[in-house]
């Protein structure tokens, strides 16, 4: 068996989304290059992945790639139905596609397939030379479906950014508590993974949406009505999105007091606001924070406070 030089993954580009490096590191233990790329030890996760695109074992690396011709011929690989791909990346060396691909292919013992793979070879060309490796682990979308969830509203958080958030955030084994819950979006990403997950939402509309999207998919999480402030249930971490005065009525009495209650239900929490609210969340109790700010428009970014006690 050819031995691996440890593996490594690609982001996706999404210019000024703090969530992408932090989601790299939980899902991998290192953060991305500038480039997307991340030399890491660790891909077993990569598949529940929002921005990660692909995690792959590194079977050579060289400078020229002519050189990594060479190593790539001295590993004696053998595949059935495999595809090689190529990806160049900002600061690399153009590859010549078609023709590196076939190059490689004839060094691989076995038939290509190029269409429905059973393997895939990857070419990473980016500043610094060539990595080439076999992908081991690919994000497999699960967040998409729930996209299609049949009851949502204009201001329903997407699946992608759940999905990124819930992978920073929560741990094995957690109890996830979602005030605010609107449509259910992070009950469903948590509920997907795992996690035991509950929510409550002062409408008792959203409260409905949120049973009925859940049990479209599957999932079980307990949703009830009830005020945000005054809610009694203890968790491992606390995930909400704040009421925007763009979206719906509120006052920033209502909010503060929400992040206040929340400090005593869950050790950990993430609070999604239109605006740094590191102040309030201070007040509040909380201690260690940090913030990605992940801009939806020009003129609106959503702030992501991650806050424990």
């Amino acid at each position: 068996m050819t031995e691996s030089l440890g593996y490594f993954a690609q982001c996706i580009e999404d210019a000024g989304n703090g969530l992408v490096a932090a989601e790299c590191l939980a899902l991998t233990g290192t953060l991305p290059g500038e480039d997307g790329f991340v030399e890491c030890s660790l891909i077993e996760r990569v598949g529940r992945a929002a921005y990660l695109r692909f995690g792959a074992s590194c079977l050579a690396r060289s400078v020229t790639i002519s050189a990594l011709l060479e190593k790539i011929a001295g590993l004696g690989l053998s595949a059935e139905d495999f595809r090689v791909e190529i990806l160049v990346l900002p600061g690399g060396e153009a590859v010549p596609g078609f023709k590196t691909m076939t190059a490689v292919a004839d060094l691989i013992e076995g038939g290509p397939q190029l269409v429905a793979p059973k393997r895939r070879f990857i070419i990473v060309s980016r500043g610094g030379g060539y990595w080439f490796g076999e992908i081991l682990a690919s994000s497999d979308g699960g967040w998409q479906r729930h996209e299609e969830k049949p009851l949502r509203t204009s201001s329903s958080l997407p699946s992608r950014l759940c999905r990124a958030i819930v992978n920073l955030a929560v741990r094995p084994g957690d109890v996830v508590l979602n005030p605010c819950c609107g449509t259910g979006s992070f009950l469903l990403e948590a509920a997907s993974l795992g996690a035991e997950a509950f929510g409550i939402d002062h409408n008792p509309k959203m409260v409905s949406m949120s049973r009925k999207n859940l049990a479209h998919f599957g999932y079980s999480a307990a949703v009830e009505q009830g005020e945000a402030s005054r809610w009694e249930r203890r968790g491992d971490i606390l995930l909400a999105d704040l009421p925007y005065d763009r979206n719906c009525k509120t006052t920033d009495a209502n909010v503060q007091e929400i992040i206040r209650f929340a400090a005593p239900l869950a050790p950990r929490a993430v609070f999604i606001a239109e605006i740094d609210l590191t102040a309030w969340i201070g007040e509040a109790g909380y201690e260690g924070l940090t913030v990605y700010k992940v801009p939806k428009t020009p003129r609106f970014t959503r702030y992501i406070h991650c806050a424990q006690t």
